[in-house]
């Protein structure tokens, strides 16, 4: 699991440990006019060398993303990219990014330069779909009538079912005290 520190995301203390997986924390930067560290380096081939049936990721436009989803792919790893935001469903109608167009470019000189295969130097072309990174094989989505699916991928529907026992799980994740909160119906959050 990627996460800032001192970030304004997740940047509270998660208790994983009610779950039945292994999660590890590691920072690496994502600045894109510097070289990653040995150390970091260290960290990512770890990462590429453990034996995994899949990876879900979140983050098409992610150097890291990227480089684990070039090396996985090698491996014979199922590669899943789960919904975050908006973007599968409005995707299509967006017009020419050169922002993305550039980002992109980046993105590829930097993980070349960082001794990583780049498997799509022309995945600038398509940076503005969602699910436009080679090696993909199937899109987690919440509504996945509403896509177009430009790739013809596979796609799953993300539908969680909130249980008492995932609820649960949710609260020890979050630390969560139901004490936070006094008035909890006709409440409106923002």
């Amino acid at each position: 699991m990627k996460r800032k520190i001192n970030g304004n995301r997740l940047n509270q203390e998660l208790d994983f440990s009610s779950l039945p997986y292994e999660v590890r924390f590691f920072d690496i930067h994502n600045d894109l006019n510097k070289q990653l560290t040995a150390d970091e380096k260290a960290k990512i081939d770890d990462l590429l060398s453990l034996d995994l049936a899949e990876f879900n990721f979140f983050q098409e436009q992610d150097p890291l993303a990227v480089i684990l989803i070039n090396g996985l792919k090698q491996k014979g790893v199922l590669i899943n990219l789960f919904q975050d935001g908006l973007k599968p469903y409005i995707a299509h109608t967006m017009s020419f990014s050169p922002a993305l167009w550039m980002n992109n470019i980046k993105q590829n000189i930097w993980i070349k330069k960082n001794k990583y295969p780049v498997n799509d130097y022309f995945s600038f072309l398509n940076s503005k779909m969602y699910g436009f990174i080679k090696g993909i094989d199937q899109l987690f989505l919440t509504f996945p009538e509403s896509y177009v699916n430009w790739k013809k991928l596979p796609i799953r529907t993300i539908k969680p079912e909130y249980t008492a026992d995932f609820l649960d799980t949710l609260k020890k994740v979050f630390h969560w005290d139901d004490t936070l909160l006094d008035e909890k119906e006709r409440v409106i959050f923002s």
